[in-house]
């Protein structure tokens, strides 16, 4: 009979692929988010943005940290493109962000609608 600790472990090791592909400067970045730590968070995602590429401009999640981000630093011109992206995301696949994560994008939406000026 196996042990719990010994599943465990199993199941680590068999999920390292995946988690290291999920727990790169994105994770970083949107841990960093999460702390108030803006330009921090703003430098992980732009690292990630460079290793992946294309990839994930079109990944929901990453455009909507990504224009948290830039919003939380007062980029106003900025998180308006990456939360429109993230909206575009959403229009093609419903389900690429939770409830949580959908509730941060309305309300940087309307963060975005009280700073008319800042979007010119």
């Amino acid at each position: 009979m196996t042990s719990k600790p010994a599943i465990g472990a199993a199941v680590l090791a068999a999920c390292a692929g995946f988690w290291s592909a999920c727990t790169g400067s994105a994770a970083v970045g949107i841990d960093a988010y999460e702390q108030g730590r803006y330009p921090e968070a703003l430098s992980a995602l732009r690292q990630w943005e460079r290793s992946r590429g294309a990839e994930v401009v079109n990944d929901a999640r990453y455009a909507l940290y990504r224009g948290l981000t830039e919003l939380a630093l007062g980029n106003a011109p900025e998180a308006h493109l990456w939360l429109s992206v993230t909206q575009e995301s959403l229009a093609k696949d419903p389900d690429a962000l939770d409830r949580h994560d959908r509730g941060r994008l309305a309300a940087a939406w309307q963060t975005l609608g009280k700073m008319p000026a800042q979007l010119r």
